[in-house]
């Protein structure tokens, strides 16, 4: 699912790996998840940890992985993690232009359709139902 780092290079559009903090969290989709935040880190690719503007029961899944320099943590306000925020812009600005979505299903799907939308190119990572 991933390329190479030198994919990463101004020769070649950037991707990120965005994680959206999921409410309900089963060991396979946390398993799942947390290779590929460790393989997005080997390859030194972008990662965008999304959580819930208001929570106050901590973050779940995102503290579990230990966000680190040089990964975002960005709020959300609805399913939509585009909704109200200037994500999109952001990542623009660094040349981000390919997206892998991962972590709770009714946000990624609503996530991904914007990010389309918006015209990213878009992978959407859910697990298989069990």
């Amino acid at each position: 699912m991933f390329l190479p780092a030198e994919h990463n290079s101004p020769h070649h559009s950037k991707f990120a790996l965005i994680v959206i903090d999921r409410a309900r969290d089963d060991a396979f989709a946390v398993r799942r998840i947390c290779a590929q935040v460790d393989k997005a880190r080997r390859e030194r690719t972008q990662i965008v940890f999304v959580r819930e503007a208001v929570q106050s029961d901590g973050w779940g899944l995102i503290d579990a992985l230990g966000p680190r320099f040089p990964d975002w943590v960005v709020a959300r306000h609805d399913r939509n993690i585009f909704s109200g925020g200037n994500l999109a812009a952001q990542l623009r600005a660094v040349g981000i232009s390919r997206l892998v979505l991962a972590g709770d299903d009714a946000c990624v799907t609503a996530s991904g359709a914007q990010a389309e939308a918006m015209c990213f190119a878009v992978t959407v990572d859910l697990p298989e139902p069990a």
